[in-house]
């Protein structure tokens, strides 16, 4: 196998963060947020924040979905890796990358 193929197999798993982006950016902006509002803070009549569940709490599990998707690729993955250290550095390299991708994608597309 050659170098290429080999990194494509183990690191497809992160194809949908960019894949996803720009389809959900679109149905964020045009569905997500007429139907769910933004994350603005909501008062009541004491004057308290009202937790409540908006566009980006929907965007908060949409991204964590992807990222657990991935992280479940990795461990399956993990039978293609002989030896255990580089299943370790391979294992936190990829939670990591999953993680930050997930949370940078949240921040980015974050309704104040």
């Amino acid at each position: 196998m050659t170098f290429l193929k080999k990194f494509f197999v183990l690191f497809w798993q992160f194809l949908p963060f960019p894949v996803l982006y720009f389809p959900y950016k679109i149905l964020n902006e045009q569905v997500l947020m007429d139907w769910l509002g933004c994350g603005c803070p909501r008062l009541d009549e004491n004057g308290q924040i009202v937790p409540h569940f908006s566009a980006n709490s929907f965007t908060a599990y949409f991204w964590f979905a992807v990222a657990l998707f991935s992280i479940i690729i990795t461990v399956i993955n993990l039978k293609r890796i002989s030896k255990w250290y580089f299943k370790v550095a391979y294992a936190v390299v990829c939670i990591f990358l999953a993680l930050f991708l997930s949370n940078s994608f949240y921040y980015h597309m974050q309704w104040n």
